[in-house]
């Protein structure tokens, strides 16, 4: 389905350096022009991504990044301490 890939599009820019937690995204109408769609893709799009709790819509003010999905990427095993201690987490 087309808009599940875009909602995958949109979530690896938001888990990338592209938005931060609390930024706004693109309104409806800039997205469906940006991906060559219609509004009510998008809106598909944006509701699995408010429905994984990864952005949240307000009526009248817009969509926000709510969080971020924290990703590990490891080549060999690290204790949860590690990976805290390297996204800058306190443990």
């Amino acid at each position: 389905m087309v808009f599940q890939d875009i909602a995958k599009k949109i979530k690896d820019k938001i888990n990338g350096y592209l938005y931060s937690v609390g930024d706004p995204l693109p309104t409806e109408v800039q997205l469906a022009q940006h991906y060559s769609v219609s509004r009510n893709t998008i809106r598909k799009a944006l509701a699995l991504l408010e429905h994984d709790g990864m952005i949240e819509r307000k009526h009248g003010s817009g969509t926000f990044v709510k969080q971020k999905n924290f990703i590990a990427h490891v080549n060999h095993m690290n204790s949860l301490s590690e990976i805290a201690k390297k996204s800058g987490k306190r443990g």
